[in-house]
């Protein structure tokens, strides 16, 4: 026994070969059975795992370990995956969590890494309670035994070598076996949530302006501020293309660095619903630049050359801000390279708007602007750009 501790301490199990003279072993062993040797097995934790480990803690998840294996071979395998990260992490048996009240777990809750001896009823208790403390729970198994805790967990992800019913019970199948997909289940996870909310970002303040805008003129200057073929145009370039063009954003390591959003955040939470009042503001600020006299005096009196500039500004200062809103510091094209459908687009519109205005016509309802016309235009729109690296650096020196 001596032996067999030593060995669970490294993380090996230990099998005992022996033999018994005369007739066949029964069902019973028998007393005398003579040792030959002891066999020390080792299944080795991936090279890859305890890296996989710090991104995951870097992603603000808590990781708990529960394995059927004894005490010194579950604190073995935990601190060679990097899932026990000091002493005052806890290792406890089954029988010991079994022992403690529902509320002593939760107060020790993000303490414990590693339980061993784990059984059915364990996984699915602890998997309860995290949820009775709002979190958010995954759970991972690859036996049948753990197919209650599967199914009751906000994501279940079951091993490919796993049993039918355990794959049946999850949510998502980790083809490879593999920790590192859960991981990076995390972070496409992530991506996705971001590009949503990138998407919101950016479309957001063209609509609030859109409606302001179309509150405003009518009721001030007895005018539309867009005609409707020119809001259909609108909708089309900036709904449709920048989906794409925000669709197509990859994963970034950066997003694993970041805590977690709390369970049932709104996609407006997380600073998002911020980030479109300040757009919004901008565009309104950037808009409001067409009423200072110098500019006004520019274009002059002709309604149909404002009704154009107007329909050029909205659909440049979106597309300047396609830029602003797909990173969150002040290097507008880093990464761009991995997603060239952004920069294809963003070009589209913007040579599609000055097409639309040069060549659009009566079919537009817009008239052609003059290159010194365009550069202002196009000078007022780029505003958009430092008004929001401004508000990126007060953030950033802020906190906010």
């Amino acid at each position: 026994m001596k032996i067999v501790r030593e060995n669970a301490r490294q993380a090996k199990r230990v099998l005992a070969l022996a033999f018994v003279a005369g007739n066949k072993l029964n069902a019973k062993l028998s007393d005398d059975l003579t040792l030959v040797s002891l066999v020390s097995i080792r299944d080795d934790v991936r090279r890859e795992v305890p890296n996989a480990v710090v991104r995951i803690h870097n992603a603000g998840i808590h990781v708990i370990m529960m394995t059927g294996d004894n005490l010194d071979t579950a604190r073995a395998i935990g601190l060679d995956s990097g899932i026990i990260q000091n002493d005052n992490d806890l290792v406890l048996t089954a029988h010991e969590l079994d022992a403690m009240t529902d509320s002593a777990i939760k107060k020790k809750l993000y303490k414990i890494k590693v339980i061993a001896r784990a059984v059915p009823k364990t996984k699915l208790r602890l998997v309860k309670i995290a949820q009775e403390m709002n979190l958010c729970i995954g759970m991972c198994g690859d036996g049948t035994n753990d197919a209650p805790a599967l199914k009751r967990a906000d994501v279940g992800f079951a091993m490919g070598s796993g049993t039918d019913v355990c794959k049946e019970a999850g949510d998502i199948i980790i083809t490879d076996d593999n920790f590192v997909s859960i991981v990076d289940a995390v972070l496409f996870g992530r991506t996705f949530l971001n590009n949503v909310t990138k998407f919101l970002t950016f479309q957001m303040p063209i609509n609030i302006i859109l409606i302001a805008l179309s509150v405003f003129y009518p009721i001030v200057f007895m005018v539309p501020a867009f005609m409707a073929v020119q809001i259909l145009i609108i909708n089309i370039c900036e709904d449709s293309l920048n989906s794409l063009a925000f669709g197509g954003e990859p994963a970034k390591q950066e997003y694993m660095d970041t805590p977690p959003q709390p369970k049932g955040a709104s996609l407006f939470s997380g600073g998002t619903l911020t980030k479109i009042i300040v757009s919004s503001v901008e565009f309104l600020i950037v808009f409001a630049l067409l009423f200072v006299l110098p500019v006004r005096q520019f274009f002059g009196d002709s309604e149909s050359l404002n009704l154009t500039v107007r329909f050029a500004l909205l659909m440049l200062v979106a597309a300047f801000n396609g830029f602003n809103v797909r990173v969150d510091d002040g290097r507008l094209f880093r990464g761009i390279n991995k997603n060239p459908m952004f920069l294809i687009i963003a070009l589209l519109i913007i040579l599609g708007t000055v097409g639309i205005v040069n060549f659009g016509g009566t079919l537009f309802q817009v008239v052609p602007l003059s290159f010194e016309q365009w550069g202002v235009v196009f000078g007022v729109a780029f505003l958009v750009i430092p008004m929001d690296l401004i508000r990126k650096f007060l953030a950033k020196r802020l906190r906010l």
